[in-house]
């Protein structure tokens, strides 16, 4: 058995069971990672998503000049503008 995570609070998994894992979301619960940023350059928003019970359900979207929150990276001083500032603007 190949262990993923040594993390007590995360379930180990094979890696075949890990890679049978339906979305990359639940992989990435599965190795403990605890948010999801999610860049979208068409609209220039930034989504943090929290992995409450694995879920992925709650969620903050920022644009702009607002500044970025994460519980994970709470001294993070950006914005999601300034995430996005080498990308293109297709507007």
């Amino acid at each position: 058995m190949a262990v993923v995570s040594t993390s007590p609070l995360v379930k180990h998994y094979t890696l075949e069971e890990f890679w049978a894992l339906p979305e990359p979301k639940d992989r990435y619960a599965a190795l403990g990672v605890r948010e999801l940023w999610l860049v979208d350059t068409e609209t220039r928003r930034v989504e943090v998503r929290d992995a409450r019970d694995a879920l992925w359900a709650s969620s903050l979207v920022f644009s702009g000049n607002e500044r970025i929150l994460s519980d994970v990276l709470p001294t993070v001083e950006f914005t999601a503008e300034d995430s996005l500032s080498d990308v293109p603007s297709r507007r």
